[in-house]
Parts: C-alpha cells; sequence; structure tokens
C-alpha cells in the first residue's frame, strides 16, 4: 500500500512540473506574440505614411512638371 501511494505522490509530483514549465513556456509565448502584435502594428502604421508621404510627393512632382511645361510655353522654347 505503502508503494501505491508513494507511486500515486511521485507521478503528480511529476505532472507538476511538466504543467510549471507548460505555463512557462505559455507564457514566453504569450510574451512573443505581443511583441509580433506590436511591431505588425508599428510596420503597418509606417507602410501607411509613407503611402501618403509618396502620394504627397507624386502631387508636387505633377504640379512642378506642369510649372515647368507654362514656363517653357511662356518663353517659347
Amino acid at each position: 500500500m505503502n508503494d501505491l501511494v508513494s507511486y500515486i505522490f511521485r507521478n503528480m509530483d511529476a505532472t507538476d512540473k511538466h504543467l510549471i514549465r507548460i505555463y512557462k513556456a505559455l507564457v514566453h509565448q504569450n510574451k512573443f506574440n505581443k511583441a509580433v502584435t506590436l511591431f505588425s502594428v508599428v510596420t503597418t502604421l509606417n507602410l501607411l505614411a509613407m503611402r501618403a508621404d509618396s502620394k504627397k510627393m507624386q502631387q508636387e512632382i505633377a504640379a512642378l512638371r506642369k510649372e515647368i511645361d507654362e514656363l517653357n510655353e511662356s518663353e517659347g522654347v
């Protein structure tokens, strides 16, 4: 009977140790997931900002080309 009780408690202890390892792994995975989520949000915001800046630059380039064409026409070149 003593062996049976000893066996049960050893297995319970082993199970507890494994559950602690699993818990630690899940905590680390959660931290990693949060970091990846933050990185994706920042990258997406950067992409949107770059796209808006690029669109603004294209509009400025088009306006400057139009101005250059008007100046060339007025000079008769």
